[in-house]
């Protein structure tokens, strides 16, 4: 009796112990880091899977050095070629030369492309060499959705990087010439609708190259092949080809971006099968068609290898 008794003591005791110790120290919960609180992160676990995507790719843009510097080295060839080419066609180009302001702006659909196309090819693949798309999964698992989302911002990106561009380009153009006492006059546009139907068209190749790298990057899955079929596609398959011959006419007309620079470039009609609205619809049509194929056939991969 007394064993039992002295037992019964010691538990009420130690229960009155713990009671009184979880009255002063109450248990610890997880507190949220101070610049994300609570509601803000239960917030954006609420948010649609797209927006989410949306703010985290953006995220990744705004701290991309080396994209930036991609984008800035190509904005110094362009602009420089697009004045240097002015100036030579004012100068040894005689009566015959018809400078405009489209001339002004030479390098944007020259040399801007290509920039573009090295700076989709790394944005996109580093994070498949660098395993980080994994990681990516854990914290967004909708890979259809970061895909869109990437496709979209590079897209606004290019658009806006091309506008500057050309923008750049013609302002450099024209302050070249004057220095040297060239008629600048003669680049300059006539209205304001040339300068708007030269931004649809800025607008149309910036929208087009996007989505053509992003098929082309989803498709090969390694840099150094998406670098070399897309410069090998534009340098070399559509480089060669010229509409002239009509044995190759038909497959000079199927070339997505030999219409989709088919208005800037002013090509002979007769090597194109169709009209020049013909020829824009169509490099839209084919290039977004890609890459909506592109990614519908990653998230089918996707699914599978779930």
């Amino acid at each position: 009796m007394s064993t039992t008794h002295s037992a019964s003591r010691i538990t009420s005791r130690t229960a009155t112990r713990s009671i009184r110790r979880s009255s002063v120290h109450p248990a610890a919960h997880p507190m949220p880091h101070p610049s994300k609180p609570a509601h803000a992160s239960a917030f954006a676990a609420t948010q649609p899977p797209l927006l989410r995507a949306l703010r985290g790719e953006w995220s990744q843009l705004r701290f991309d050095a080396a994209g930036f510097y991609i984008l800035l080295f190509t904005t110094v060839i362009t602009v420089a070629w697009s004045a240097a080419s002015s100036n030579l066609v004012i100068r040894y180009g005689g009566e015959d030369a018809a400078p405009s302001a489209r001339a002004a702006i030479s390098g944007v659909f020259q040399f801007a492309m290509y920039g573009l196309f090295i700076w989709i090819a790394r944005y996109l693949l580093r994070e498949e060499r660098t395993g980080f798309a994994k990681l990516k999964l854990l914290s967004l698992p909708n890979r259809f959705a970061i895909w869109v989302a990437k496709w979209v911002w590079l897209t606004i990106i290019a658009i806006a990087s091309m506008m500057v561009m050309a923008v750049l380009s013609t302002a450099v153009t024209l302050g070249s010439l004057a220095l040297t006492d060239q008629p600048w006059q003669r680049f300059v546009g006539a209205s304001a609708a040339e300068y708007l139907k030269l931004g649809v068209m800025i607008t149309i190749i910036a929208v087009g190259t996007v989505a053509f790298g992003v098929a082309v990057a989803i498709f090969t899955n390694n840099l150094s092949s998406a670098l070399t079929m897309l410069f090998m596609w534009v340098l070399v398959i559509e480089g060669m080809l010229n509409g002239a011959d009509e044995s190759t006419r038909i497959l000079y007309s199927l070339l997505p971006f030999k219409n989709g620079t088919r208005v800037f470039e002013n090509p002979p009609m007769e090597w194109f099968m169709w009209n020049s609205t013909v020829s824009v619809g169509y490099f839209l049509v084919v290039t977004i068609g890609l890459a909506a194929l592109a990614i519908a056939f990653n998230k089918s991969k996707m699914t599978r290898d779930e």
